[in-house]
């Protein structure tokens, strides 16, 4: 939350608590001026004492529409940020679907590595927990598992072939790590289409909200 947004958090539980005094204060005084002076002593007391009163329920009231309206605009925008957050996660595994339609060899110069620094920075920030729909939340997490997985073994091939170009004679090493990250190509494809499908069904359903 930014700086501005807990200073106004900040003003609004002070207003909350001083609110019900002030209005009840007002009423009191609006009672005084109308009617006190017409009164004896312990009948201005009397009606002062019930205007205070009074004024509770309706300081109360103003604070619970001004909290729903507070709220009703938090929920918003964090359903906005939760949509800009779901279009980056979207257009990172759009990005690597693209990459294993392709025929993929780590000895072609144009050799793409799969991208996962968008999950890693909304992970560390702590922004996905604005992500409410927990199974569309897994279906994600089980993709990028098996990303980082393929994206394990196509390094350490990487790696291996660039030794291997050195001179070193280290063998086919670099074959097998490239042929276990084949193997969940299948599976990675079908993982990441399914996230997909349901960022952009969340998307969609974010966008009826508003």
């Amino acid at each position: 939350m930014s700086h501005n947004k807990r200073m106004f958090f900040k003003k609004y539980k002070l207003f909350s608590a001083i609110l019900p005094i002030m209005a009840s204060l007002i009423l009191a005084t609006i009672y005084y001026c109308y009617f006190g002076r017409n009164l004896d002593f312990w009948d201005s007391i009397v009606g002062i004492f019930l205007s205070l009163t009074a004024g509770i329920p309706f300081a109360l009231w103003i604070d619970r529409t001004i909290k729903l309206r507070d709220e009703e605009e938090k929920s918003k925008f964090d359903r906005s940020r939760e949509k800009d957050i779901l279009m980056f996660i979207e257009k990172e595994l759009n990005f690597n679907s693209a990459l294993v339609l392709q025929v993929r060899d780590i000895k072609n110069a144009d050799f793409h590595p799969l991208q996962t620094e968008m999950w890693e920075v909304l992970k560390s920030s702590g922004d996905l927990k604005l992500i409410l729909d927990t199974e569309l939340l897994n279906r994600i997490t089980s993709a990028y598992d098996i990303i980082f997985k393929v994206k394990h073994f196509e390094e350490k091939s990487l790696d291996d072939w660039n030794v291997s170009n050195s001179g070193m004679d280290i063998g086919s090493t670099w074959q097998v790590q490239f042929n276990r990250a084949k193997n969940f190509y299948g599976l990675m494809d079908e993982s990441m289409g399914e996230a997909i499908r349901s960022i952009t069904k969340r998307i969609d359903n974010i966008n009826k909200l508003r």
